[in-house]
């Protein structure tokens, strides 16, 4: 016997009001002897007695009148064995997985047209006055109608036209709206229907907490759940994955060929061969075949020219295989003629000696003459008028010999690094180390990657200070001579600021690149955000040492801008039902603050932008289609004025890892689940497990109480009437 309304059964205390009110009114009477009494007390112990016999019946009644009526708002049910057609109406949720491992090819067809036939078969078992709500999950979880469904007609025809969503399956999300679904339902008892390969990936969520809640959320509503397990191991066929490519290295320029990666992996449990496309805007560039052996990953390089500046998709692909979602991937890379730099410079002045940014200009651009092309376009701009400065129009930034960090600024840099670009910070004489670490370290939040101190100086018979490099030559410095470790002699420093690398910092991904005497870093590195960070702990002038006169200047800070301009490159990729935010110029003629998007299939929406200065801002969610989407200000979208980015699975899908044996078990005591094969297996256990909504009954009971209380209590009444007969005295011998 089960209530569906447990919140109520404390209502069960108010049984006992009659029973005090009862006693309560026994001592209101004080009782007095006087002489006449004494001829009439046998005749009033005889009426007395029968009295109290029908107020202790009509107390029974009225607290048991009470005890049916709060039983009944409990809605209590009793299940039985077998069933029955009188079982109380219910309300439905079948979940249906649409991600892209319900894509795998049976015997009987797709996955995923099993699952359809299977949900029509239960909702064809369902009885007039029930109802049914159908929701698909992959990423996110979206109900196929907006209310639950009376007529079963209508749901049947829109299960049978459902297409994958061609996403990884979030459990907990669908749960979560299932929860909210059912709670909305009036009928007296809820079931769950989930049909799903059940791919372990999609249920092993690490939110806990959200866990628990969900489980509280289920028992309250006091939920039936059956999962079907739609899964079948394909010994026989071998599924492969392509992971997104992303660009290896320094960034990318139309002057020389740029370097990219992906990988490719074996899901089987057999070796098989993989046959690997590359394409170029559309366009095939390479074919190459590998033999993979079972759950091998390999990654897979290749150079890509390009001609043109503007937006370019490149794809990966392998031939298609019984799961054809997870056998393309994109990447978007905007490609620009030069690599825009901004040069923040604490010292700004034509003055090329004088400025802490001259060496460093002239070693990225130097403009040996009219027609030179370089990789670098660079501007150089004071503090102050670095706040006028549209930062999401450069590739990288770099901040030299600040004396001050206003705060508009920092938060300024803080996004645009937050978005994917690169920063070098430098120090110099202007550098106040406890200014620097309060408006850029934050307690290791900040962009600073280390904690700084106070400037180090070579004293007068100390040697000047060299940088040493751990890994010496890298994918960073390929100019270094030795593939560990280097140190620059040529290179003498007499002074640079002290930084000390704590736990937190390691935490957050420092990394040091370069070192000088005692370990203290000399260049520095660190994540923040999608974006990067470097420190260099000297100056990039002459003031502190020799180190713009030696020859490993120009390429170090080179190499050092088109690393920190790649990963602002690598940026535009996001996975499917991630958000994607992103800036564009913003031309003072877009009043309307319109932006042009036009997704894989060509379909062009207007989407509105965020003003934020110089800039728009777009804040783009329905990623919900994998491929290539390009963004602009102008509706015929030209190459200069166009951004791209790509959308790509999750390939977690991939594995075909099904749900274990120990986490059913599991979901079976936690969430009351029952794992069925097949539906005949459902329906005869349904026909075992019925139920009689006992609550139906208990109001009728309650009903006949309270017309039996009115009866006997008006009978009562005039039962106690005082009559002449009762008067008369008793005479005993």
């Amino acid at each position: 016997m089960i209530p569906l309304n447990p919140l109520l059964l404390p209502g069960l205390f108010l049984v006992s009001a009659p029973i005090i009110i009862h006693l309560i009114n026994r001592n209101r009477f004080e009782e007095v002897q006087w002489g006449a009494y004494q001829l009439l007390v046998s005749s009033f112990q005889v009426k007395a007695r029968r009295i109290r016999l029908q107020e202790i019946l009509l107390l029974l009644l009225r607290c048991l009148l009470l005890t049916f009526f709060i039983l009944a708002l409990c809605r209590y049910v009793v299940q039985y064995e077998g069933f029955n057609w009188t079982d109380p109406l219910t309300s439905n949720v079948i979940v249906i997985d649409g991600s892209y491992s319900m894509e795998r090819q049976t015997a009987e067809g797709p996955l995923l047209d099993k699952a359809k036939k299977k949900a029509n078969e239960i909702i064809g078992g369902l009885r007039k006055g029930e109802d049914v709500s159908v929701i698909i999950i992959g990423r996110t979880a979206e109900r196929l109608t907006p209310k639950p469904e009376f007529e079963f007609e209508d749901i049947k025809k829109k299960i049978l036209n459902l297409k994958l969503r061609g996403e990884a399956a979030d459990y907990v999300a669908g749960l979560d709206l299932t929860f909210k679904v059912l709670n909305e339902t009036k009928n007296p008892k809820r079931r769950l229907f989930i049909i799903s390969d059940l791919q372990s990936n999609g249920w092993r969520s690490r939110d806990t907490a959200k866990w628990a809640y969900l489980q509280a959320v289920m028992k309250s509503l006091e939920l039936k759940v059956s999962a079907y397990y739609l899964g079948q191991k394909v010994s026989d066929k071998a599924n492969f994955s392509v992971s997104p490519p992303r660009l290896q290295g320094i960034s990318v320029t139309i002057f020389e060929p740029a370097r990219f990666v992906f990988s490719v992996k074996n899901h089987h449990d057999a070796a098989d061969v993989a046959s690997i496309v590359i394409e170029k805007d559309g366009k095939e560039i390479d074919r190459r075949e590998r033999t993979l052996d079972p759950g091998e990953s390999r990654e897979e390089t290749f150079d890509v020219q390009f001609e043109k500046p503007g937006p370019h998709v490149l794809a990966a692909s392998v031939e298609s295989d019984f799961i054809p979602g997870d056998n393309h991937a994109f990447m978007a890379i905007n490609v620009v003629e030069e690599i825009p730099l901004l040069v923040i410079d604490g010292t700004y002045t034509e003055d090329f000696f004088e400025s802490s940014t001259g060496f460093l200009a002239a070693a990225l651009n130097p403009e040996l003459h009219k027609d030179s092309k370089t990789a670098f376009a660079i501007k150089r701009v004071s503090t102050k008028e670095a706040a006028s400065e549209s930062l999401s129009a450069y590739k990288a930034i770099v901040l030299a010999n600040l004396g001050e960090y206003p705060e508009s600024l920092v938060a300024a840099l803080e996004r645009y690094v937050d978005q994917g670009g690169g920063l070098l910070i430098s120090c110099g004489n202007q550098t106040q180390p406890t200014d620097m670490m309060k408006a850029l370290y934050k307690d290791g939040f900040g962009l600073l990657p280390a904690v700084l101190s106070s400037p180090r100086k070579a004293e007068d018979q100390e040697r000047p200070f060299s940088p040493f490099f751990p890994k010496g030559r890298s994918e960073i410095f390929p100019f270094l001579e030795a593939d560990e470790g280097q140190r620059l002699a040529e290179v003498l420093l007499k002074q640079f600021i002290a930084a000390d690398v704590t736990e937190e910092d390691l935490k957050h991904g420092t990394e040091v690149l370069a070192e000088l005497a005692d370990e203290k870093p000399f260049l520095l590195n660190r994540r923040f955000g999608k974006g990067r960070v470097m420190l260099c702990t000297t100056a990039l002038d002459m003031s502190w040492g020799n180190f713009p006169s030696q020859w490993v200047f120009v390429p170090l800070v080179n190499h050092l801008m088109l690393y920190l301009s790649a990963e602002n490159q690598n940026d535009h990729q996001v996975i499917q039902g991630d958000k994607y935010v992103l800036s564009l110029p913003a031309p003072e003629e877009n009043k309307q603050n319109t932006i042009f998007l036009k997704d894989p299939d060509g379909e062009i929406t207007e989407e509105a932008g965020l003003r934020d200065g110089n800039e728009l801002m777009l804040d783009f969610g329905n990623t919900s289609m994998a491929g290539v989407y390009l963004v602009s200000t102008d509706i015929e979208f030209p190459a200069e004025a166009t951004r791209a980015f790509a959308v790509n699975i999750d390939l977690s899908e991939s594995e075909l890892d099904p749900l274990g044996k120990d986490f059913r078990e599991l979901l079976t005591e936690g969430f009351s689940m029952k794992f069925f094969d097949e539906y005949d297996d459902y329906k005869k256990k349904e026909e075992e497990e019925g139920s009689v909504d006992l609550w139906r009954y208990l109001i009728l009971l309650t009903i006949v109480a309270l017309i039996g209380e009115s009866i006997f209590t008006a009978w009562i009444a005039s039962e106690q009437k005082l009559k002449p007969e009762d008067f008369k005295p008793v005479i005993s011998n």
